[in-house]
């Protein structure tokens, strides 16, 4: 018997929405560009087999084959989103000033989300202070040149630069840390895996549905469109390895999913799991 696939309203906020479509529209380039797949929007809020939820997009492949699509966020609580506005703004401050030079080494960042409530007051500290801040580090990575860390008094926080490696230079990690014990925490592995199990139980039943494919992506961007590839542990590492263990521990919560992606940089997806373990490429 063959499931009529059918499109309900879902009321969403404007901003959600945007980002939902924004990253749809990344994630099809990518499919075409690295899977040579070609897919065009058919649905959007479809209707699961229960009638009772729905996912994201429904996508038509070329040769026929559907996908279905839900595109969600680590997190959504409105503290995690104001921390993580205010350490993306750190880094991407940051590196615009130390990227200039070649770092003897691999440096390692800790340092505060930011205690300002306001992300424009915050972007408006790291504008005035940001180049002095920069320079401190450039010239802390220099004294540096044994190992060890150091502790910086800068205009912007307290913030500790270490030294974790001499064979490649010129490379800068950063490691947050929320003065409201939120996103800042999201390094542990036991914070990333039951952050997961929670959104895979609703995903999961969202996506029980008789399309080809089902797709879940992970977008690490919070609603903010910015670059937060240098933070370490990488997030994508910490994602990978929480859901191979919820496969082997709660593989219930991966029933109707085919594959994960997670965007770890802006438009840029990494495929972190897989139910059916082959290289080739499907619909």
């Amino acid at each position: 018997m063959r499931t009529t696939l059918t499109c309900n309203p879902k009321s969403t906020s404007t901003r959600q929405g945007d980002h939902e479509e924004s990253v749809k529209e990344s994630f099809v380039s990518f499919l075409r560009a690295n899977e040579g797949i070609s897919c065009k929007t058919v649905g959007r809020h479809v209707s699961n087999r229960t009638g009772k939820a729905n996912f994201d997009f429904l996508l038509l492949a070329e040769n026929g084959g559907s996908v279905a699509l839900e595109v969600t966020q680590l997190t959504r609580e409105h503290q995690e989103l104001i921390d993580s506005a205010h350490f993306d703004e750190f880094v991407r401050t940051v590196n615009e000033y130390v990227d200039q030079v070649t770092l003897p080494g691999t440096f390692m960042i800790h340092a505060p989300y930011g205690a300002l409530g306001s992300l424009n007051e915050w972007k408006v500290h790291l504008q005035k202070y940001g180049p002095g801040v920069g320079n401190q580090i450039k010239q802390a990575a220099e004294d540096l040149q044994s190992g060890g860390e150091r502790c910086l008094v800068t205009a912007l926080d307290e913030i500790v630069i270490e030294k974790i490696d001499d064979r490649i230079p010129g490379s800068l990690s950063f490691s947050g840390e929320s003065p409201n014990e939120h996103w800042g925490d999201y390094q542990g592995f036991k914070f990333v895996r039951d952050l997961l199990k929670r959104i895979l139980k609703k995903k999961n039943n969202q996506l029980d549905t008789q399309a080809n494919r089902r797709i879940l992506m992970i977008s690490n961007q919070l609603g903010f469109r910015v670059n937060t590839n240098r933070l370490w542990p990488p997030v994508a590492e910490l994602v990978t390895k929480a859901i191979s263990e919820i496969n082997r521990t709660d593989p219930h919560l991966l029933s109707n999913i085919d594959e994960i992606f997670f965007e770890g940089e802006l438009s840029k997806f990494e495929k972190v799991w897989a139910k059916f373990a082959t290289n080739e490429t499907r619909c």
